[in-house]
């Protein structure tokens, strides 16, 4: 019977000491030991929110040029093919935006899949031209057809390539082709912009006041 006692008064003791919702010695030391060489680690990533404030479509656009940029100077091949769809995404964002202005382009039954080419041109020291077809569909059919329209876009970033200075963006052709598939539509807006033919439906452009108000205040 004394030794019985003995035994619960032990484990009574031992379930007071650790608990069964606190670790136990080993896995704490653990803990310990996985904190300190945390400590040796550099920390690369960041949030949105660890940012000053949450950055234009613009800004984003720059941004992912300047990756671009860097990895095609490094002869980094898979990180610029990387930084090329990331420019074209934040393109086609920007493209997304600006059509959803035009009540004549229904954005809420339309969507943007991408460019046909991701083809991006640079004229330094900060000139961007992408001259390509954006592909898009219905909304209502998302594995339906798809159909192309023309797109060009001059960019041109400023000095420290931080944001768009200007921009003249147009897209989408005036003129009908009823018909016409995907691979048709294609390679008559490659041959068209080759030739100049495309009558454009839509223009926007972003003059450089940043520019001209440095000018003014210096």
């Amino acid at each position: 019977m004394g030794d019985h006692i003995l035994a619960l008064r032990v484990y009574l003791t031992d379930a007071e000491l650790y608990p069964s919702d606190s670790p136990a010695p080993e896995a704490r030391l653990e803990g310990s030991r996985l904190a300190e060489g945390l400590r040796m680690w550099e920390e690369l990533g960041l949030n949105i929110t660890s940012l000053e404030g949450r950055p234009t479509r613009e800004e984003c656009v720059a941004a992912a040029f300047r990756q671009l940029l860097r990895a095609h100077e490094a002869d980094d091949a898979v990180a610029a093919w990387q930084a090329t769809g990331s420019f074209c995404m934040w393109l086609r964002l920007l493209l997304k935006d600006l059509l959803s202005r035009e009540t004549s382009w229904d954005s809420k039954g339309r969507w943007l899949q991408g460019f046909a080419e991701n083809r991006v041109l640079f004229l330094r020291p900060r000139q961007v031209r992408v001259l390509d077809a954006i592909v898009w569909g219905l909304r209502a059919d998302v594995g339906g057809p798809q159909w192309a329209e023309p797109f060009d876009a001059e960019l041109e970033l400023r000095p420290d390539l931080s944001d768009l200075a200007s921009y003249t963006i147009r897209a989408v052709d005036m003129r009908s082709f009823p018909g016409e598939d995907l691979q048709g539509s294609l390679s008559r807006i490659k041959a068209d912009a080759a030739r100049g033919n495309v009558v454009w439906r839509y223009a926007w452009s972003k003059v450089d006041t940043w520019e001209a108000g440095k000018g003014v205040g210096s």
